[in-house]
């Protein structure tokens, strides 16, 4: 029902910046709620249709693998952050990763 939720009010919000906050904010609650696989999907769909390529939304995932303790995946996530040349401690929710 929280997913419903959620893409109903991404594809009802038309900013980039909304629709990002959305998504970490999903990424966030389901990595809370130990479901690491659902977060990720999210965050996937999020970054291929344009608004997850952010700081935050790359930090919630990052929160969710740790918290889950996929600390590989974590690291991995991390570092392609790093890779991108952005700094992962900027946290603006309208930082673009690409």
């Amino acid at each position: 029902m929280a997913i419903q939720c959620f893409e109903f009010a991404v594809n009802r919000e038309r900013r980039r910046t909304e629709q990002g906050k959305f998504a970490s904010s999903m990424i966030s609650v389901l990595g809370r709620l130990g479901n690491v696989e659902l977060a990720k999907k999210v965050f996937e769909t999020a970054v291929n249709q344009g608004y997850g390529n952010t700081v935050y939304a790359y930090s919630a995932l990052i929160s969710a693998y740790a918290k889950s303790g996929l600390c590989d995946d974590a690291i991995k996530l991390f570092e392609t952050i790093k890779i991108s040349g952005r700094h992962p401690k900027t946290y603006y929710a309208d930082v673009d990763l690409s």
